[in-house]
């Protein structure tokens, strides 16, 4: 098993998004179970707080991730992905319990399974060696304290990659 600890203090301000201030922590673990399956675990947390003009940035996540990846053929990879996150937004919603009350702070949990294959361009032609092509499934579903924000969402990627070599 190897353990990795990464710690992250990011204070920027982005143009488009005001003045963020980040900070993070996460713990991941990875097995190789096989010569072609690798396991993956990860727990993390991180806070956001927007600084200037958008206080519905400011919340807290704490996540956790299992993941499994294996190596069907050289060249192909399939993974596959569960994450559980726990959101704590830092504003209150006005009107989100009464029309004068002041509202409640919102609260998530949200719940992900992802689905990726991908493949090497050079298994299909020998033209396409420095192309790369996922295909991904994405499943979430948002259990909020506020019912507007409860949703289950379906979600289909595919995406193309040309590798520069230099």
């Amino acid at each position: 098993m190897t353990p990795r600890v990464s710690f992250s203090d990011i204070d920027n301000d982005f143009e488009l998004l005001g003045d963020l201030n980040i900070t993070s922590y996460a713990v991941d673990a990875y097995r190789k179970l096989s010569d072609t399956v690798q396991a993956n675990a990860n727990i993390s947390y991180y806070q956001i707080v927007e600084a200037d003009t958008d206080p519905d940035q400011d919340k807290e996540v704490t996540a956790g991730q299992v993941s499994l990846t294996t190596m069907l053929a050289n060249g192909h990879i399939v993974s596959l992905a569960a994450i559980y996150s726990d959101v704590a937004h830092d504003n209150n919603y006005s009107g989100s319990v009464g029309p004068t009350s002041m509202g409640k702070k919102r609260e998530d949990e949200i719940t992900t399974f992802r689905l990726n294959y991908s493949v090497m361009g050079q298994m299909i032609s020998p033209r396409l060696r420095d192309v790369r092509i996922q295909a991904g499934y994405n499943y979430s579903e948002t259990q909020s304290n506020l019912t507007d924000f409860t949703s289950d969402t379906n979600g289909f990627s595919l995406t193309f990659a040309y590798v520069f070599n230099y």
